[in-house]
């Protein structure tokens, strides 16, 4: 858990949350919003996975494209994509987990 703690703490010191990449984003993604509660899981918080699904953007991470807009449009030189894309499978495992553990259906649509 000490190299995601170490991981953590460099993305959010580098992450000026500037909104910049979700304006950005064509999947309507609030990027600062998921990469800060990325953040608070990498620290040793799985519960923070929860506010994925109460987000108040439209758009969620399993949403993402990866088309790359995100990183391109970062000031501070963040692979946005790569860490979207990691918060986006975390995020499908957990809705996938919860589907054949606890028989939980998210409605899609």
């Amino acid at each position: 858990m000490e190299k995601n703690a170490d991981k953590a703490a460099i993305m959010m010191r580098l992450c000026a949350a500037c909104g910049k990449c979700s304006k950005s984003c064509p999947a309507h993604i609030n990027i600062s919003e998921a990469l800060k509660i990325y953040g608070e899981y990498l620290s040793g918080n799985p519960q923070t996975l929860e506010k994925l699904n109460n987000m108040k953007s439209s758009g969620k991470p399993v949403d993402c494209i990866e088309c790359g807009a995100c990183s391109s449009h970062c000031p501070d030189g963040l692979n946005v994509k790569e860490l979207m894309w990691e918060l986006a499978m975390i995020q499908s495992s957990g809705r996938l987990m919860k589907f054949s553990c606890g028989g939980w259906r998210e409605s899609v649509g």
